[in-house]
C-alpha cells in the first residue's frame, strides 16, 4: 500500500511539473482510492500511514481538478507484471527510464 502511495505522489509531482489542469489517476489499491476521496469530500484524512503522503498528493494537485479511479488487477495485466518484475530486482542496480 505504501508503495502505490508513493506511486501517486510521483504521480502528483508530474502533474504540478507539467502544470496539468485536469488528471485522471488510476490505481489498483482500493484503500488508496477510498482515502483520497474522502480526504476530497471532507478534508480529512482516515488512514494513518497514509496521511503525509496523501496530504503532499492532494497539495500538489490543481484543487477539485483530478480523480481517482480503481481498476481491477486482472484488467491491468502488465502493470501487475511490471511491479512484480520490480519487487524481485536488485534494489542497487540503477534503473533507466525513458519516455
Amino acid at each position: 500500500m505504501l508503495g502505490e502511495a508513493h506511486g501517486a505522489i510521483l504521480a502528483a509531482r508530474l502533474t504540478q511539473f507539467l502544470e496539468l489542469q485536469q488528471v485522471n489517476f488510476f490505481t489498483d489499491n482500493d484503500t488508496i482510492k477510498q482515502a483520497i476521496k474522502l480526504h476530497r469530500d471532507t478534508q480529512t484524512f482516515s488512514h494513518w500511514k497514509l496521511r503525509p503522503m496523501l496530504h503532499e498528493f492532494t497539495s500538489r494537485l490543481p484543487s477539485g481538478n483530478y480523480s481517482v479511479t480503481k481498476i481491477h488487477r486482472s484488467s491491468n495485466g502488465l502493470a501487475d507484471t511490471l511491479a512484480k518484475q520490480a519487487r524481485q530486482a536488485d534494489p542497487y542496480q540503477p534503473c533507466l527510464f525513458s519516455c
